[in-house]
């Protein structure tokens, strides 16, 4: 019995040697936060984006994105013209 642990324990210090530092693939800087979180701020919640105007949902998406026809949209018709090429490529 004493010989399987230590062969797990092995095992695990093998697994553990290979993956390295966790600390230094999982660290972020704050520079690196900051962007990822102004990136998420673009495409979801309210005011963002979207095709032909702006989303007002301050929640995950009940239409999966579909914007087009959403009650959450308030239509912008200076980007009418993003719409009408939307609807070209479906």
């Amino acid at each position: 019995m004493a010989a399987s642990g230590s062969c797990d324990d092995l095992l695990l210090d093998r697994f553990a040697t290979h993956l390295g530092s966790i600390q230094e693939v999982m660290a972020r800087t704050p520079v690196e936060l900051q962007r990822q979180y102004e990136m998420a701020c673009q495409q979801v919640g309210t005011l963002t984006r979207v095709t032909g105007g702006e989303c007002t949902c301050h929640a995950l998406c009940p239409v999966s994105f579909a914007c087009t026809g959403c009650a959450y949209k308030i239509p912008d018709p200076s980007l009418q013209r993003f719409l009408s090429r939307s609807r070209c490529f479906t």
